[in-house]
C-alpha cells in the first residue's frame, strides 16, 4: 500500500508542471517550513508552484537567510472575451498573428464594435496537482476555486501530519522528486527547522525516527546552529529544545 502511494506520488510529480501547496489559514511554524521546503524542491526541478495562503511577513523575515529567492512560475490562465451577438448581428469572427499582438477581426451588420460592448473575463490559474498539508477544509477549498482551477481529486495529495512526522513525510516526497535535492539549496536546514519545531509542537522527544531523520539531515549539511539561533529569538526558554 505504501509502495503504491509512493509510485502514485512520483508519477504525479513527473507528469505535472504546476503545483499548489495548501495549508490551513492558522498554520504552525513547522508546517510553514515544511511547505517552504517542498516548494524549494519542486522549483529546483523546474515546476511552477503557488502557495495558499501566503506565509506571514514575520515568518519570511525570520527565515530570510535560508529561504530560496522568490520567482514567478509559469501558469496557464483561461479567459474569455464576450461580445453581444444579437446587438451587433455578428457575421464573421477571425484572428491573425499581428506580431506582438493577436488581432481579432469581427464583422457585423448592426454598426461598429464599441469598447462598451466588449467584456473580458479572466479565469483562474490552471493547476496540475495539489499537495494539501493537514486536513482539507471544504469552505476554504471552495474559496480557492476563485483563484485556481483545482485538478481532479486523484491529483490532490493530502499530507496529514497525524501519525508519521510531517518533516519525515516531506523528506520522503522530496526523495521521490530527486534524492539529490536533500543536500541542496538550504533544503536540509529548512527541513531540520521544521523537524525541531514540530517536535516542540507535538511534545515529542528526540528519539526514534525523528532522531534518525535529524542525524541524516545533519549529515546532508543542515545548519543546526543557525536553526537553534533563530528558535532562541522567537521561542520562550521553556519551549527551546534540549541540545
Amino acid at each position: 500500500m505504501i509502495s503504491e502511494r509512493t509510485d502514485r506520488i512520483k508519477n504525479i510529480i513527473e507528469e505535472s508542471g504546476s503545483f499548489a501547496l495548501l495549508l490551513n489559514e492558522n498554520a504552525k511554524e513547522h508546517e510553514l517550513l515544511a511547505r517552504k521546503t517542498l516548494k524549494a524542491a519542486l522549483r529546483s526541478k523546474g515546476k511552477s508552484v503557488r502557495v495558499f495562503p501566503e506565509a506571514p511577513d514575520e515568518f519570511k523575515k525570520r527565515w530570510s537567510a535560508i529561504l530560496p529567492p522568490a520567482k514567478n512560475g509559469s501558469f496557464v490562465h483561461s479567459g474569455a472575451i464576450r461580445i453581444p451577438k444579437e446587438k451587433l448581428n455578428i457575421k464573421e469572427i477571425s484572428y491573425e498573428n499581428g506580431g506582438d499582438f493577436f488581432v481579432i477581426n469581427i464583422k457585423s451588420e448592426n454598426g461598429r464594435l464599441e469598447r462598451e460592448n466588449v467584456s473580458i473575463e479572466s479565469g483562474p490559474a490552471e493547476i496540475d496537482a495539489v499537495f494539501s498539508i493537514g486536513p482539507a477544509d471544504a469552505e476554504y477549498m471552495s474559496k480557492l476555486k476563485e483563484k485556481i482551477s483545482l485538478p481532479p481529486e486523484d491529483k490532490i495529495i493530502p499530507i496529514n501530519p497525524n501519525g508519521a512526522a510531517l518533516a519525515e513525510k516531506t523528506r520522503d516526497i522530496i526523495k521521490n522528486i530527486d534524492e539529490e535535492l536533500l543536500s541542496r539549496d538550504n533544503i536540509p536546514t529548512l527541513l531540520l527547522a521544521a523537524l525541531l519545531l514540530e517536535r516542540i509542537s507535538r511534545c515529542e522527544q528526540s528519539m526514534g525516527k525523528a532522531a534518525e531523520l535529524e542525524r541524516d539531515l545533519l549529515r546532508l549539511g543542515a545548519d543546526k546552529k543557525f536553526v537553534n539561533g533563530i528558535m532562541m529569538e522567537f521561542l520562550s526558554l521553556d519551549r527551546l529544545p534540549v541540545v
